[in-house]
């Protein structure tokens, strides 16, 4: 993951936009990231840092049950990932 925020960072874009890796950890007493992101979007908050998230369809389908289908915006663009194995 962190070489495809370096790469993406390097590229043209990355010259207009910040790609910003976190790993948030969960666990006792810890709010996860479904939490905070379903907590927003109940209190009307527009703005978060979170602005690109990878989440499996399970995941999805627990934001939008928790959170409503329009939890998300659909992106202005398309994200290609390529798997190499080495």
């Amino acid at each position: 993951m962190s070489k495809i925020a370096n790469a993406f960072n390097a590229s043209p874009e990355g010259k207009k936009y910040k790609l910003n890796l976190q790993f948030i950890l969960s666990g006792t007493s810890a709010a996860s990231l479904q939490d905070r992101i379903v907590a927003a979007q109940k209190a009307g908050q527009k703005k978060t840092n979170y602005d690109l998230i990878l989440a499996s369809d399970a995941e999805y389908a627990a934001y939008t049950q928790l959170g409503g289908k329009d939890i998300f915006q659909k992106a202005g663009f398309k994200i290609e990932v390529q798997h190499r194995l080495s």
